[in-house]
C-alpha cells in the first residue's frame, strides 16, 4: 500500500487512577469535541486502582468512545503477575467485560525481565510500554517502527522501558504498540515522553513529520493533571485536525491493531460509529473543581447526584455552607414557570342613595293583645354539632405535615 492511502491514526492515552473530577476533566478537554458526525475522539485510558471510584470507569466504558487498559492495580512499577492481574479483576469488576480488558501499560514505564513474561501469562494481548529510541533510525519521527508483534521478539530500536532490561524472546499472540518519541523543530530529543510542557509550540511539527512520512500512527502519552494547564491547547489542535483533515482518525490502540490485521487505504476506511450524546452522557458527575464533598457521601449514577449518609449530613449543608453534602443534579433543560395572570379585582357597585323617608303622621296607640298562647323561647344551637363551629366562633384547621429525609 502507498504511504499515502494509508490513513493516519492519533492515539491519545491517559495513565493512572480515576475519579468522578478527573473523568469530568477529560470529558471537558477531550471527549465533549465533535467531529462532523458529531462522534468525539476515541481514546485509551490504563487505569490503575490507587484511589480509583468505580462508578466514573465504568461511565468512562459506557460513552464508547473510551478503551479501558490495565496499570497495575497500585501502581506498581516492574509489576508481578499478581500486580497486573489485580486491575484487571478490578476493572472486570467495575463492569468492563473481560474480553474487552486487553491493552496494558507499566507504571513510571519501568519494566524487569519477568514484565512480557508475565503479560504473557495473563494473555495479553497488547503492551503499550516500549520506546522508539534510536533518533536516526527513525527520522527523528518521520520512519517510526510500526506497532509489530512479539513472537520474534522486539527490534533494536525499541527501548524496553525506561529501565532498558526485558528478556527479547518469543511472546506469541502479544503485540508490541511503541511509545514515540518528540523531537523540536531542531531535530533535538524531547525528554518528556508524557505530559509535554511545550504542546502548543511542538505538537503540529511533531504530526506532521508522521503525517508526511511513513504514517506510523501519532501517540500523545498523558495524565490528567496535565490538562489543567494545556487542556485548553489540546482541545484546539483536535478540533483544528478535524477540520482541516479527512484521512486523519483518533482511534483507540484496539482501533489501531485491528486496522493493522485488517488494513484498507483510506478511501476504504470507516471509523467506529458513535452513541447519541444522551447516550453518552445522559448522567453527568460532577464537575471540575467540584466533588461529593464530606465524608460518606458518593456519587449515585443510578439517581444522578450526590448521596450522602444522613449521620455526616449537617442541615444547613451545601455550597454557601462549606459545600457539605452537595446535590448535583442531572443537567436538564429548565422548564420555565407558567406565569399566572393576576385576578382583576371585582369592582364595587357604588352605593345607591336612598331617598330621605318622610315622616310619618304619628297614629293613636293600639290597645294590647291579650295574648292566647305561650312565645317559645329562641333556638339555641349546641357546640359540637356541625355548625357549631360558626355559631361558637371557632374554626376548623388543617395540620400540615413536612417529611423530610
Amino acid at each position: 500500500m502507498d504511504v499515502k492511502d494509508i490513513p493516519q491514526m492519533i492515539t491519545i492515552t491517559f495513565d493512572d487512577s480515576m475519579q468522578h473530577a478527573k473523568f469530568a476533566t477529560i470529558k471537558k478537554f477531550v471527549l465533549d469535541i465533535q467531529d462532523k458526525r458529531g462522534c468525539p475522539p476515541r481514546i485509551t485510558h490504563f487505569t490503575s486502582f490507587d484511589w480509583t471510584q468505580c462508578e466514573p470507569v465504568k461511565f468512562m466504558y459506557d460513552t464508547g468512545a473510551v478503551e479501558q487498559g490495565h496499570h497495575t492495580g497500585m501502581h506498581t512499577g516492574t509489576p508481578t503477575v499478581a500486580q497486573i492481574k489485580s486491575a484487571m479483576d478490578q476493572l472486570e469488576g467495575c463492569g468492563v467485560p473481560k474480553s474487552e480488558i486487553t491493552g496494558f501499560r507499566t507504571p513510571f514505564l519501568a519494566y524487569d525481565a519477568t514484565t512480557l513474561v508475565n503479560l504473557a501469562s495473563l494473555d495479553v494481548i497488547y503492551d503499550t510500554t516500549l520506546i522508539q529510541d534510536d533518533d536516526v533510525a527513525s527520522g527523528y519521527g518521520a520512519n517510526n517502527t510500526w506497532p509489530f508483534t512479539l513472537e520474534n521478539g522486539f527490534t533494536g530500536s525499541i527501548k524496553c522501558g525506561v529501565t532498558g532490561s526485558c528478556i527479547n524472546q518469543s511472546y506469541p499472540d502479544m503485540w508490541e504498540i511503541p511509545m514515540y518519541r518528540w523531537y523540536d523543530t531542531s531535530n533535538r530529543l524531547l525528554n518528556d515522553i508524557m505530559d509535554y510542557p511545550l504542546f502548543a509550540t511542538d505538537v503540529q511539527q511533531m504530526f506532521n513529520r508522521h503525517y508526511n512520512g511513513n504514517r506510523a500512527p501519532f501517540g500523545i502519552y498523558l495524565h490528567e493533571p496535565w490538562l489543567n494547564k494545556n487542556g485548553a491547547a489540546l482541545k484546539q489542535w483536535i478540533e483544528q485536525i478535524m477540520a482541516n483533515y479527512n484521512d486523519v482518525y483518533f482511534v483507540t490502540n484496539m482501533d489501531l491493531l485491528e486496522w493493522m490485521q485488517n488494513p484498507v487505504p483510506k478511501s476504504q476506511y470507516v471509523p467506529k460509529a458513535c452513541k447519541s450524546r444522551a447516550e453518552m452522557f445522559g448522567c453527568l458527575p460532577p464537575a471540575p473543581g467540584y466533588k461529593c464533598d464530606g465524608w460518606g457521601q458518593f456519587f449515585d449514577f443510578a439517581t444522578c447526584k450526590c448521596s450522602c449518609m444522613k449521620n455526616f449530613c449537617p442541615i444547613n449543608g451545601g455550597p454557601s455552607n462549606g459545600g457539605a453534602c452537595t446535590d448535583w443534579n442531572c443537567p436538564t433543560t429548565p422548564v420555565a414557570p407558567v406565569p399566572v395572570a393576576p385576578v382583576a379585582p371585582t369592582p364595587v357597585a357604588a352605593p345607591v342613595p336612598t331617598p330621605p323617608v318622610a315622616p310619618t303622621t304619628p297614629t293613636a296607640p293600639l290597645a294590647p293583645v291579650t295574648p292566647t298562647a305561650p312565645v317559645p323561647a329562641p333556638y339555641q344551637l349546641k357546640c359540637g354539632s356541625t355548625s357549631s363551629f360558626a355559631v361558637c366562633g371557632k374554626r376548623r384547621t388543617l395540620r400540615g405535615v413536612n417529611e423530610s429525609s
